[in-house]
């Protein structure tokens, strides 16, 4: 029982791995070689199961390059050669309306998986399960669409965070997605047209990332008393998820709380 209780503790992912990385006669099998490859955050947890004196752990991020040709070569491979040049770098773009919102939506695809390309691959199939939901199914990706495929994407990342990290629920019922609001937060420190004006510069390099709120927010958002809300905030600082000024430090997390919208019941 007490074995038991210890490995429901463990992540999905080391308790499926945990019986072969602790089984060392295999993974050393001559002739043969093993290789994992997953995500950052669950390193620490995984190195405390490993022999590290037999096996090498590499940390490894992807660059913005080696996303965008894994991208468009995935792409490629579902694409017609003669309506898709091999050579189009573009090619993910000329999928949406020609009044683009983005110079750069692959950029932007990049940035809000948090160069992982398993959630970039992820995300762009929500797209295209989004924009296939409306009947007739028009030729070319809508701005709405993209932003409804985002929400979707935003939500499922924040319930699957939420399951490893419990105060991730908790900081997810800020409400950061309306550009009203956001200005609203920031007037309570700048004047009404300092905000505006930080508010475009945001939008400019990263539609996504609303970094700012403060205090009187989480009373607001959580509908919690002053002192109940301080202490919930010291306590977010304290797991390093927030910063002074009670700045979202998780740069991935403000992007899905910024681009998630409410669940419909």
């Amino acid at each position: 029982m007490e074995k038991k209780t210890e490995l429901n503790k463990v992540s999905p992912e080391l308790r499926m791995l945990k019986p072969l990385i602790e089984t060392i006669p295999l993974l050393e099998m001559p002739h043969y070689a093993f290789k994992f490859f997953l995500p950052a955050e669950i390193k620490s947890e995984i190195s405390s199961h490993i022999r590290s004196d037999r096996f090498d752990v590499y940390p490894y991020t992807w660059k913005d390059n080696e996303l965008k040709s894994m991208f468009e070569y995935r792409l490629s491979a579902y694409c017609d050669n003669d309506d898709m040049p091999e050579t189009d770098s573009k090619s993910f773009e000329r999928l949406f309306e020609k009044d683009s919102w983005s110079s750069d939506i692959v950029s932007e695809l990049i940035q809000f998986s948090n160069h992982s390309p398993r959630d970039m691959i992820k995300l762009a199939k929500t797209i295209f399960d989004e924009h296939t939901r409306s009947s007739p199914i028009d030729e070319l990706i809508s701005k709405q669409t993209y932003e409804n495929a985002l929400s979707v994407f935003a939500n499922e990342q924040i319930r699957f965070r939420s399951q490893t990290e419990p105060f991730v629920s908790e900081i997810a019922q800020l409400n950061l997605g309306s550009r009203s609001t956001l200005k609203d937060l920031l007037e309570r420190d700048l004047n009404a047209n300092a905000a505006e004006e930080l508010i475009r510069t945001w939008q400019k390099n990263d539609h996504f990332f609303a970094p700012h709120f403060s205090i009187t927010d989480i009373v607001r958002f959580l509908d919690r008393p002053k002192s109940e809300a301080r202490e919930l905030a010291k306590k977010w600082e304290d797991e390093k998820l927030i910063e002074t000024h009670y700045r979202i430090a998780d740069q991935s997390l403000a992007r899905y709380i910024y681009a998630k919208k409410e669940s419909k019941p």
